[in-house]
């Protein structure tokens, strides 16, 4: 009896001390990660909760292919590695086994959405109101003093509001990843378009007048510190249609007759002629933009690469339509009305498989989506249905 007993001593003893280096384990695994976190800058900025609501609930899922959220598909786009739906009432976020991280009604029927450095950014087109998630909190809601006619998104997670304003035609209003002002700047021209720089302090903006008739379009370089423009940049009788930073110190203007790249002093480095055609789609993943140009009379089509520092890659002439397109990694992808074809670098093709249904493509973390009206595919390389989870592809 005596020995019966102390060994269920020695057994509680035995439970207790593995419990206890199991919960020690856990405490130290938790404690990594919060230590791997702060290293973070983005932790600093979204608090360490938010950033570990983040990392545990965007685990799971059971793989793709996932049903489609319905409605009429507007936007998709890539959160890292995530994938990111706007329809006409709501915006979805996924993660690489579809599971559903996010759903959030949109503000109004003009609902704008941007993404960077693991960020959402929503806003009214033409409201005041706009919201800051993550993939699983909501960081900021906000409200503007006056109509908002476009936003930035910088990859620090700093943002820009391009508003209307009493005493100005436009003004542009620049907060810290914090939410705190950092630089204002009005203009008597319209401002079309904001960039801000990836390592912050620094943004260009795009502004459209008239001098004596004539159309002209302005880049104004600008330092947070400093109230005036560095520099600027006039395209006379040409429209800019986007504007952005490729990396640093290259930034890349397209306008509705050309694509230039410029320094981060406005010097010119490269310049791209579209000869006539009219661009019609653009994309562009670490510094290499795709552009995409249409001759309506001809009905044909041109397909441009060229990376960060004004470089072509490569030029293609397509006769069929292009539907979508994307860019990254080391190929190109585009999706006609029978199938999705791969390309290189140099814009050589290397495959295609045929696809049916299939609206729109998106790469993200080197996984290539497809879109249908009823659900969500990861495909591999060359279109076919991967017949496991995306993760496991990698």
């Amino acid at each position: 009896m005596t020995n019966a007993m102390d060994f269920n001593k020695i057994r509680k003893k035995r439970r207790r001390a593995q419990l206890l280096k199991r919960m020690g384990a856990l405490l130290g695994i938790v404690l990594i990660l919060m230590v791997i976190l702060s290293l973070n800058e983005m932790l600093v900025q979204e608090g360490i909760l938010t950033r570990m609501r983040d990392f545990f609930g965007g685990l799971g899922g059971s793989g793709y292919p996932i049903a489609a959220p319905g409605g009429v598909l507007r936007e998709v786009m890539a959160v890292e590695g995530d994938v990111g739906v706007l329809n006409d009432t709501n915006l979805y976020l996924y993660n690489n086994k579809g599971k559903e991280l996010l759903n959030l009604q949109r503000m109004n029927d003009q609902t704008i959405a941007l993404t960077a450095g693991g960020r959402i950014l929503t806003y009214e087109l033409g409201g005041t109101k706009y919201r800051i998630h993550t993939r699983q909190s909501l960081l900021l809601e906000k409200e503007h003093d006056h109509a908002i006619t476009a936003m930035a998104l910088g990859e620090r997670g700093d943002y820009a509001v391009v508003s209307s304003s009493k005493q100005y035609t436009a003004q542009v209003t620049v907060y810290t990843p914090r939410f705190e002002m950092a630089f204002q700047w009005s203009s008597n021209e319209m401002v079309t378009g904001v960039a801000l720089h990836p390592k912050g302090g620094k943004m260009v903006a795009s502004g459209v007048g008239a001098l004596e008739g004539v159309l002209r379009s302005t880049v104004y370089f600008f330092s947070f510190d400093s109230d005036k423009e560095m520099a600027k940049v006039e395209y006379p009788d040409q429209l800019i249609l986007w504007i952005a930073y490729l990396d640093d110190n290259h930034i890349g203007v397209l306008t509705d007759t050309h694509y230039y790249v410029l320094d981060g002093e406005g010097n010119q480095l490269s310049e791209f002629s579209f000869d006539g055609e009219k661009p019609t789609a653009l994309q562009c993943h670490k510094g290499d933009v795709l552009l995409l140009c249409e001759n309506a009379e001809a009905r044909s089509y041109t397909l441009l690469l060229v990376d960060a520092r004004g470089k072509e890659l490569g030029s293609l002439q397509l006769e069929q339509k292009v539907r979508d397109m994307q860019v990254g990694g080391d190929g190109v992808y585009l999706l006609t009305d029978q199938e999705i074809v791969r390309l290189d670098k140099t814009l050589s093709p290397n495959g295609a498989k045929p696809v049916s249904g299939v609206n729109r493509i998106l790469l993200a973390n080197e996984v290539l989506y497809a879109f249908t009206s009823e659900e969500i595919q990861a495909l591999d390389s060359f279109g076919t249905a991967q017949a496991t989870a995306p993760s496991s592809a990698r």
